[in-house]
């Protein structure tokens, strides 16, 4: 019960921290996730220590029934529903007081390599770092996030849904001739998106001459 005690103290000093960045003015989309993924660990946690307290109490029951009079010490367990009680509040501090936190990536093989990122680092870069860690050529990444492709190279990855309570991406390799098909299809949406903008005005014109006749 005192492992179980440590893990609600941690969990109020966690919406502590939450609270105190909140009041001064850190980003609000980073701490509604936070928020959200606290309250989905802390429900697994109860689940968890719910579920040990009935193995508990079953195993009492079957081994000492109710008519003995003996005195029943259940074996010394510690409660696992976190391994690391403090990882969660230090990863939050990290990234408020730089913006930085680390981020995992692992591929089908097995092979897995942690980055120092920052909410702007971008996926462009991340993959940049992770051709440094594991060996895979940035442009044959495909980096997925909760079941979502990241493949906005532009955009930060604190907009990805990437935060410190969720800091891990699966790493696809992809082959160069499917490397070159998307290109060749991402060149053919711009032309095909400049050429849209392009007739805008002349539908616009032709309109106007219409009313005017």
């Amino acid at each position: 019960m005192a492992a179980l005690g440590s893990a609600d103290s941690m969990a109020c000093l966690d919406a502590m921290i939450l609270d105190h960045l909140e009041l001064h003015a850190f980003s609000q989309h980073v701490i509604r996730a936070l928020r959200a993924e606290m309250v989905q660990k802390q429900e697994t946690r109860a689940v968890r220590v719910a579920s040990e307290q009935s193995r508990l109490a079953n195993l009492k029951s079957s081994q000492f029934p109710a008519k003995s009079s003996a005195n029943f010490l259940p074996p010394a367990r510690t409660c696992t529903a976190e391994a690391d009680p403090m990882s969660d509040l230090q990863r939050i501090h990290k990234y408020a007081s730089t913006g930085g936190f680390q981020l995992e990536g692992s591929t089908l093989g097995g092979r897995s390599a942690k980055i120092d990122v920052h909410g702007w680092t971008t996926v462009a870069q991340a993959q940049a770092l992770f051709e440094v860690h594991l060996g895979i050529e940035a442009n044959l990444q495909k980096l997925t996030h909760a079941s979502s492709i990241l493949d906005n190279l532009a955009m930060p990855i604190c907009q990805t849904g990437l935060s410190p309570l969720s800091p891990s991406v699966s790493i696809t390799q992809i082959t160069q001739a499917e490397y070159e098909a998307q290109q060749g299809q991402a060149l053919v949406d711009e032309m095909m998106r400049r050429v849209a903008m392009s007739t805008i005005p002349l539908v616009t014109g032709n309109a106007a001459n219409l009313e005017e006749d």
